[in-house]
């Protein structure tokens, strides 16, 4: 983009200097080109909005693009700056078991294998809140990373930190990133309250308000919602511990041993790629937008070439040069390009701020971090949509008018006739291209429509080849069909012989087709590929709502709505004695808390990557609320949760997933019999009671199930012992009780709660706005295509004058007339629709049917959706086709055939 910015900027510079050049050298000619444009002022003002449409499309993917990616520069440097990579003191493959926190000397040891500069910091995410004077609770900000760190160290780590840590911190002194003061309406001086791990409210000073950036915005490796600033006796008071230990080491450069965690490229991978998926989306509608410009300005100026071209023929007799004429098409040209650019780039910014708001909204679920974009426009992006309008419309007229000037003074003086008939070679040739065309769609219908050949082709690793194929037979097929049209024509005339009416109007129409069969092939594709894009939108959406329509998420979690994930060793009376000291409890409906204790047993490669298996610790409420299926039972059990009631009152009894006993012992294992659980040295043995089905790839679905008790035999640690607090609501839509929890929650730093099927239904949900969001600026696009047929009809109908004159004289009714012209516009409309929705529908189908797997789901095809959009857009463009079509009410026969070709 950096490269070809100034290039195209350099070559927009250009033409409008030559544009400026001609209109001052050329007086005459820039005369006759305003002369030309005003006689056909309705044309030109519909070419140049048509053009407007096209470039707006091409700047607003140009400035989207742009505006993301400088956002995602200046978010690197706010959450990140120099922080290149993070090594955490947990489950570190250096060490012979995992770490809870490093101390000095281990910091020192990962020091030595690094030249660069680095930061121990000790981070945990809290809770932080303001109150009144009454002490009430104002405003409450979960989920803050609070970094603990040496103030003298890190300004030697970031030197542009001296600013706000160079005087130090003391104890009890919290310097808040601008997001997190905002978020609690704090400033500097202000009292503030942390919540530390054991629910206790710390009070702290607020000794600055800084911009984020680099340390004071880096949200760590769980992505906090902001970031706090305190001393590491603050931070180890929060977390409480005693003694120099850490949980992070920060650095510029990979460490040689330890496993570093390359935060900030993996942000950066996550944004671009985002931004590349935005970027093609919004960019096949800009080519498709560029295709139907090009059509369109082909259209209209060869149209021009052949209604002006006994004119051009003339003004070569009285002297006019063959460069003269070229300049005047040119100019011509130039000025509706220049008009239209000028109009499209400005449309262009309002589209494009409204995609932006529109992205970051919606995105904003699917990542972590919402996509924000840099709002601050560059000129030279936003003029560079100007200079593509007008470098295409510049190669377009410059190839009709050389056509037009590379005629000799008696050609072009003389009158154009139709070449009924090709010559020898030509025909043949067109007979070998027909039918290598149709050996190329016979295997485009073969490859989606026989099921062997599409299982065997439409892969993932193969999908654009196909996709790019099948949409290559969109132009082929238009091809082929323009070449039926005379077949076409006589078999239709045969139909309806016996009415001489209608015969009548559809011969005319259709010869008008046949006349210039590249104009109509033009129109016809231009058509198609709209519809083609938009049918494709249309089963995209339809699709992804089908997944949410079956899809169960809640059965990932075992039946709960809402899950909240904790570093710490967690008890459900506890959690739910807490909750109950606030008001606010009472006024949540019922609803069902378990809190499991887990610890980490070993790694396993599952199919979809990397695999945790949890040892589970369970008590009588999660007993109760889960409703993860067993597969099998020890018959002592008569139902399910009798069998989970007696896990948790045992603790020589285990339950495993099915796909655990996969990883761990090839599925051999049996109701009844002994299974050993080894954790570093500690090994105990449980009896199978039960083996539970696979509930999806969530990580609690995979594990084995154990009284909490047990994990204190296994663990070396008590911080190594974690949790997941699950809840099942009342009522599983009930928002104000999903918030009124995750606040009580959030009072005891457990946080962020996740709402298991909004999380999981947000790729689907978002996938349904980039379709809608394609389908909205393809038909957009149609908008120009409809503008391209409604000139190209007002420059037919002004052309044919004589044709129609001569038809009104042998007794042909205007009513005839302008129905067989508005039978042409219906011609075109339909069979280019008609191809476009059909290849369009037929390619979606089976590609999602194969990759998506839609034979699983409850799916048929949107008919009537796909038929509703064929009917509206064909009735819109036989009213519109209605415009040009009684201007040929306004010929008089005798002024129509007063001249002589």
């Amino acid at each position: 983009m950096t490269i070809v910015v100034p290039v195209l900027l350099a070559i927009g510079a250009g033409l409008t200097s030559y544009m400026i050049w001609l209109l001052l050298r050329y007086p005459h000619i820039r005369r006759m080109a305003w002369r030309n444009m005003l006689k056909q002022r309705r044309s030109t003002l519909l070419t140049v909005f048509g053009l407007a449409i096209s470039t707006s499309f091409i700047s607003m993917t140009l400035i989207t693009n742009t505006a993301l990616t400088n956002g995602m520069q200046i978010e690197l440097e706010q959450f990140y700056g120099n922080i290149a990579y993070d090594i955490p003191s947990r489950n570190q493959a250096a060490t012979d078991y995992a770490y809870s926190y490093f101390d000095a000397q281990t910091i020192q040891d990962i020091r030595q294998h690094s030249a660069e500069v680095s930061l121990p910091i000790l981070s945990l995410p809290a809770t932080y809140l303001t109150k009144n004077d009454k002490g009430t609770i104002e405003k409450l900000s979960p989920y803050i990373n609070t970094i603990g760190v040496d103030a003298a160290e890190a300004v030697r780590f970031d030197p542009s930190l001296a600013t706000s840590l160079g005087g130090g911190l003391q104890q009890n002194d919290v310097l808040l990133s601008s997001h997190a003061a905002e978020s609690l309406g704090a400033k500097t001086g202000d009292t503030v309250y942390a919540i530390d791990n054991t629910n206790r409210e710390i009070k702290l000073s607020v000794t600055a308000v800084v911009p984020e950036h680099g340390l004071t915005g880096y949200r760590g490796m769980f992505r906090g919602k902001a970031t706090a600033i305190v001393n590491l006796d603050t931070a180890r008071l929060l977390e409480g511990i005693d003694g120099t230990y850490y949980t992070n080491l920060l650095l510029k450069e990979q460490p040689v041993v330890w496993g570093a965690v390359p935060v900030r490229e993996k942000f950066e991978t996550e944004r671009k790629y985002a931004i590349e998926f935005i970027t093609i989306i919004i960019g096949i509608v800009s080519l498709n937008a560029i295709l139907i410009g090009i059509v369109l300005i082909t259209n209209i100026f060869r149209l021009i070439a052949e209604e002006r071209r006994s004119e051009m023929g003339i003004l070569r007799t009285v002297g006019f040069s063959k460069a003269d004429v070229g300049r005047l098409m040119m100019l011509e040209g130039l000025l509706c390009g220049f008009g239209s650019s000028l109009l499209g780039v400005s449309l262009g910014l309002a589209l494009a701020n409204l995609l932006l708001l529109r992205i970051t909204i919606s995105f904003e679920d699917l990542l972590l971090m919402s996509l924000k974009a840099h709002q601050h426009i560059d000129p030279s992006v936003a003029l560079t949509g100007l200079c593509i309008s007008m470098l295409f419309v510049y190669i377009c007229v410059k190839l009709i008018a050389r056509q037009t000037i590379n005629l000799s003074v008696v050609e072009a003086i003389r009158p154009v006739q139709p070449n009924l008939k090709s010559d020898n070679k030509q025909g043949i040739l067109n007979k070998w291209m027909f039918i290598t065309s149709t050996l190329f769609l016979v295997f485009c219908i073969a490859l989606i429509a026989v099921p062997d050949i599409r299982m065997q082709w439409i892969t993932d690793n193969k999908l654009f080849l196909v996709i790019a194929m099948l949409f290559l037979s969109l132009p082929i097929l238009v091809w082929v069909f323009v070449q039926l049209l005379p077949l076409i024509e006589k078999g239709l005339s045969y139909l309806c012989r016996n009415q001489a009416a209608p015969t009548l109007m559809m011969r005319l129409a259709l010869r008008n087709m046949n006349t210039n069969p590249l104009r109509t092939g033009l129109l016809l594709f231009m058509f198609a590929v709209v519809s083609c894009f938009i049918s494709f939108s249309i089963l995209y959406s339809d699709s992804m709502s089908k997944f949410i329509g079956v899809s169960k998420p809640i059965e990932y979690t075992g039946g709960h709505d809402l899950v909240a994930r904790d570093w710490r060793r967690l008890d459900t009376a506890s959690v739910i004695q807490h909750m109950e000291t606030s008001k606010e409890y009472a006024q949540i409906k019922p609803f069902q808390l378990s809190a499991v204790q887990q610890l980490f047993w070993k790694g396993v490669q599952g199919q979809e990557g990397p695999v945790e298996i949890k040892i589970n610790g369970i008590d009588r409420s999660f007993a109760e609320s889960n409703d993860i299926p067993l597969r099998a039972r020890d018959g002592r059990y008569a139902t399910d949760r009798e069998a989970w009631r007696s896990l948790a009152d045992r603790d020589d009894a285990v339950i495993v997933a099915e796909n655990t006993l996969k990883y761990t012992s090839g599925n051999t294992n049996r109701i009844g019999e002994p299974f050993p659980i080894v954790v570093g040295e500690h090994t105990v043995t449980k009896t199978i009671v039960a083996i539970a089905g696979e509930s999806g790839y969530q990580a609690e679905s995979y594990g084995i199930w154990v009284n909490k008790n047990v994990l204190s035999q296994l663990a070396k640690s008590e911080r190594d012992i974690h949790s997941t607090v699950f809840i099942k609501l009342g009522l599983p839509t009930d928002h104000d009780a999903t918030q009124k929890i995750s606040r009580l929650l959030a009072l005891q730093n457990i946080s962020p709660v996740k709402d298991i099927v909004k999380s999981e239904n947000s790729y689907y949900v978002t996938m349904i706005f980039i379709g809608n969001l394609l389908r909205s600026f393809n038909i957009a696009a149609l908008g120009i295509g409809l503008l391209g047929l409604i000139v190209v009809m007002y420059r037919l109908v002004h052309q044919r004058s004589r044709y129609i004159g001569m038809l009104r004289t042998i007794g042909i009714s205007p009513k005839t007339v302008v129905l067989s012209l508005l039978l042409e516009g219906f011609f075109i409309g339909s069979f280019g629709l008609s191809l476009g929705f059909t290849v369009g529908t037929a390619v979606s189908y089976f590609t999602f049917y194969t990759l998506f797997d839609l034979e699983s789901l409850p799916y048929s095809l949107p008919l009537m959706r796909i038929l509703a959009y064929f009917g509206v857009a064909l009735a819109i463009t036989v009213t519109l086709s209605y415009l040009p079509a009684r201007k040929a009410l306004q010929i008089s026969p005798t002024e129509a055939t007063r001249t002589l070709s």
